[in-house]
């Protein structure tokens, strides 16, 4: 069944009812398989557990690094759907609460972010794919930088799994009118 027919049975059973349960039959079937965990959803298991991280951050493409230091604890949820990632980081005077959810969205095969963080009070989201040759997920998306500046700033997440106990995540980040710039490099290590 294409994904357009499947898309009509669905929308035509919500409206009207559907006259033939097996159509209804194969729409569950189809809607169990794409909400079930899958393989994809298993790579991502490596990035689980306790983790001590140190993160060096530029605040822009001009600016010296700050390095901050912290811990972070990656728990999945909702029956093994989303790895639930929570990080404080920072001294008690600047600390900094970050929150990533990380999933595999069946639907359109692409791996998905949206992180949350106490350095605003807006979120951001991405999709990308697995680069098996560099052992990384590939993440991109784009926000908005009103009202501080015009335009939108598009970034691209890099997270390299090092081996089984060390991960790298890189956030680049593309200014308008400048090149992409390294933003942010957080070594993760497991801890204990």
């Amino acid at each position: 069944m294409s994904a357009l027919h499947a898309l009509l049975m669905a929308l035509t059973t919500l409206l009207l009812g559907s006259p033939d349960p097996l159509a209804d039959d194969e729409l569950l079937a189809a809607h169990r398989r794409l909400s079930t965990p899958s393989a994809e959803h298993e790579r991502l298991s490596s990035l689980a557990g306790d983790w001590v991280f140190r993160s060096t951050y530029r605040t822009g493409p001009h600016r010296d690094p700050v390095v901050v230091e912290g811990t972070a604890v990656h728990a999945w949820i909702l029956g093994g759907r989303f790895l639930e990632c929570r990080s404080q980081s920072g001294s008690a005077a600047e600390k900094i609460e970050g929150l990533v959810l990380y999933g595999f969205d069946r639907r359109v095969q692409q791996y998905t972010f949206t992180a949350f963080d106490t350095l605003g009070t807006y979120s951001v989201t991405g999709k990308g794919r697995w680069n098996r040759a560099t052992d990384s997920f590939v993440l991109r998306g784009e926000t908005t930088l009103a009202p501080i500046l015009d335009g939108k700033q598009s970034y691209r997440i890099v997270v390299r799994i090092e081996g089984p106990d060390r991960f790298v995540v890189e956030m680049w980040f593309a200014y308008p009118g400048e090149e992409e710039i390294k933003g942010v490099e957080a070594v993760y290590t497991r801890a204990g």
